[in-house]
């Protein structure tokens, strides 16, 4: 998870680091914010950021469900294993 603050999108930061990084090191989800959190020091106040919620992050495709009886296996255990609510088809959450 990657929290950003500025006039691009999740997407362009995505595609940006996605041309400079190796894919394991792109971060799966780009939370806006309006302002960093600081310390009175002026250090990241790494506790005062959002916490990841178990619903489905907000991304540009729609949900794709899954179709078959494997796929909804296979759904399943990744929602226990990321701790998400919903699991799509085509990795999209």
């Amino acid at each position: 998870m990657a929290f950003f603050v500025g006039e691009a999108g999740g997407q362009q930061l995505r595609e940006f680091l996605a041309r400079r990084l190796p894919p394991y090191l792109v971060p799966a989800f780009f939370v806006p914010l309006e302002s960093l959190p600081q310390m009175p020091n002026g250090k990241l106040d790494r506790r005062s950021l959002p916490e990841l919620d178990s619903g489905r992050p907000a991304l540009e495709a729609p949900r794709v469900a899954p179709r078959s009886q494997v796929e909804e296996i296979l759904a399943g255990i990744w929602q226990e294993v990321l701790g998400f609510t919903e699991i799509g088809r085509l990795g999209e959450s």
